[in-house]
């Protein structure tokens, strides 16, 4: 999958499955259901602009109990499909968990405590 920069990618590129590479610039939004992760999603940013990640179920899951929370202050390469969502914001959507390759770590304990 070809690397793409943020800023190029277009509501019509739906479905389409690209690579990016940056920078998450925001705090995972995690949903828990019956003590699971169920939904996880954070803000990624390149030199040309911003994306939101999105990693449902089964991965949401997986990467909760791995550990690997991508945490405000990683840098990433992710690849995934995007999808349009309403408002035209598109969204790049995480299908396994070998789609998220970590350049830089930022880990973060529950109690919020950070370290790389």
């Amino acid at each position: 999958i070809p690397m793409t920069d943020i800023g190029r990618i277009t509501p019509k590129m739906d479905y389409r499955y690209v690579r990016v590479s940056g920078r998450v610039v925001s705090s995972p939004y995690i949903v828990e259901a019956q003590g699971e992760t169920t939904y996880v999603s954070f803000l990624i940013e390149d030199h040309t602009g911003r994306i939101r990640v999105q990693l449902n179920q089964g991965i949401a899951s997986a990467l909760a109990a791995s550990g690997q929370m991508p945490w405000e202050g990683a840098v990433l390469n992710v690849s995934g499909a995007l999808k349009l969502s309403p408002g035209n914001q598109v969204k790049l959507q995480v299908h396994r968990v070998g789609q998220i390759e970590y350049l830089t770590r930022q880990v973060a304990a529950r109690d919020g405590a950070t370290s790389s």
